[in-house]
């Protein structure tokens, strides 16, 4: 029974292995892939190729982002915000024009290239995320499948006018077009764009690969990347039992058979080249042989075709005032994130609907047209008081803390390593002193601290990653201990103490929470971004204790 358990055990751990793991994951290359701003990622997609305005777009952008933060939280949640300043610096210096769901919905497009403007903002999430992380991680496949999933949205606006309730017959219609696709070979495909057919294909079916959902035991790691599986027969069987309410259900989800294969295959492959055809001779059917069957068969009065009553009315009308979009971020598992990183970051297009100081927009152009009649009005008193907004808040003084020097750190100091130092003061023979600043030394005299005044900032160079950090105290018998990244760091003395008992075979563990000392000497090395240190140093016998923060930004 033992080792029943055991193998149970086992088998549990390796079914919660996964191959991709969620966050960002920077190129460790220097020069990033060329992100190009004005070419669509696909030049063949419909939303490209045709004119098309959707009226109140700005109205209509924020409700469909909204329902789609809500309804994919999992999926979108990586792209609703900016990546933070203060823990990813180093994005800021490599993307160009950074760009999140947030951003897009603060912009303006209501302009005469607005919905272009508007889509190749959207693509940017994905062009943005392939340029700064490895190409085959989860954030870069989440973050097409996000653009495919808001262009699906916008394509089903897009066509509103002929986004028909799926009834009988026009059931009968799509499952007639869904069998010609799951027919086609490469010669059909050929045929119907006009290109020469000599040699090509006639036998071969292409859709066999998509008519099956993929097996989980083959591919597991097929259901951690695509957020939603499909399959060609699974969209003949929702077709038979009445799922689809409109077409461009049916529509969208034969899309996405093709656009889940190109998100979780190479770009090389022959099932993405396969899937990028296939998908095309579909729009192909749709909008040329579809609709205009659909047309003729309306005007000999042969089909009556019904759109939704609802349609398009309830997504652009005005937002309500009290309702705050950042409320459904307000989640745990939304991931590290700064909700005022979002707001901005001087890539607007306009200006925003209100003053903060002078108020609404539509108040001002009133005050304009009436000018004359101002002149004898009397005076308002000002919405905003800003001479009041900067008067010192009296704070009581049970919250204050009277300023106490530190007794027992006498100094504290970081610097680079010993051998940085001799190279820079004692070059080799032969060789000529650098003339690049690569040693530093920092000093924090303990008198000039105290427990209001404990915490420093400092930004290094990439070369200023491994770094020595020393304490000195005032008396002996202080124990002196280090954190970097809430993770305990060994002095000198301390790896010493261990190296000789481990020599000695002793039983006896060193104390890993701190040594007894007036200095101590901690070697130690830094990521790339922002490092968190606290230097503690308690006097046991006085019980009193002194601490000093420091966060260490190495600049990529």
């Amino acid at each position: 029974m033992v080792f029943k358990k055991r193998k149970i055990e086992e088998e549990e751990e390796h079914e919660t292995d996964t191959k991709y793991t969620p966050g960002k994951h920077p190129r460790t290359q220097a020069s990033l892939p060329r992100v190009d701003y004005e070419s669509p990622l696909d030049p063949e997609n419909e939303l490209f190729l045709e004119e098309w305005n959707i009226p109140k777009i700005n109205n209509y952008i924020s409700y469909m982002l909204d329902t789609l933060i809500e309804t994919h939280k999992n999926l979108v949640k990586d792209f609703i915000k900016l990546p933070s300043r203060k823990f990813h610096p180093q994005y800021y210096y490599k993307i160009e024009k950074p760009i999140s769901i947030n951003e897009i919905k603060s912009r303006d497009y209501e302009t005469n290239d607005g919905n272009l403007a508007f889509l190749l903002d959207v693509e940017l999430i994905a062009k943005n995320c392939v340029s700064y992380n490895e190409e085959d991680t989860l954030i870069v496949k989440n973050s097409e499948q996000v653009v495919n999933l808001i262009e699906a949205e916008v394509l089903k606006t897009k066509n509103m006018n002929r986004n028909y309730l799926l009834n009988d017959s026009l059931k009968k219609r799509a499952t007639k077009y869904l069998d010609l696709l799951l027919d086609c070979t490469d010669k059909d495909i050929e045929e119907a764009f006009n290109r020469p057919t000599k040699g090509v294909d006639s036998k071969m079916k292409i859709c066999e690969p998509f008519r099956e959902m993929v097996n989980k035991d083959d591919l597991p790691e097929y259901y951690e990347i695509i957020q939603n599986p499909i399959s060609l027969d699974v969209i003949a069987t929702n077709i038979t039992i009445g799922k689809y309410k409109q077409l461009y259900d049916f529509i969208t989800d034969v899309q996405l058979v093709f656009l889940n294969a190109r998100v979780y295959n190479d770009v090389n492959t022959l099932i993405y080249q396969d899937a990028t055809r296939i998908l095309h001779y579909f729009n192909y059917l749709i909008n040329n042989k579809l609709f205009a069957e659909l047309q003729d068969a309306t005007e000999r009065g042969e089909l009556n075709l019904e759109l939704d009553p609802v349609g398009y009315e309830h997504m652009i009308n005005e937002p309500s005032s009290n309702t705050n979009s950042l409320n459904l971020l307000d989640n745990d598992d939304m991931g590290e994130t700064d909700n005022l990183e979002g707001l901005g970051n001087g890539y607007n297009r306009s200006i925003m609907s209100e003053d903060f100081l002078l108020g609404p927009m539509n108040d001002r152009n009133e005050s304009n047209n009436n000018e004359d009649e101002e002149d004898d009005a009397e005076a308002k008193v000002p919405k905003y008081n800003i001479i009041k907004s900067l008067q010192k808040d009296v704070i009581s003084n049970q919250y204050t803390m009277a300023k106490k020097p530190f007794e027992i750190i006498k100094q504290i100091e970081i610097f680079s390593t010993l051998r940085s130092f001799k190279q820079a003061v004692d070059p080799l023979p032969g060789s000529k002193p650098s003339t690049n600043p690569d040693w530093f030394q920092y000093i924090f005299k303990g008198n000039q601290m105290s427990q209001n005044e404990n915490m420093y900032s400092l930004s290094l160079q990439p070369i200023h990653t491994q770094v020595t950090i020393a304490a000195d105290t005032t008396k002996s018998g202080i124990k002196i201990s280090l954190v970097l990244n809430r993770m305990l760091v060994k002095s000198r003395k301390m790896i010493i103490n261990e190296r000789n008992l481990m020599h000695l075979q002793s039983e006896v563990k060193p104390d890993l929470s701190g040594l007894v000392g007036e200095r101590e000497e901690f070697d130690i090395r830094l990521s790339e971004g922002l490092n968190m240190l606290e230097l503690r140093c308690i006097d046991t016998a006085q019980s009193q204790e002194e601490v000093v923060k420091l966060w260490i930004n190495i600049f990529a």
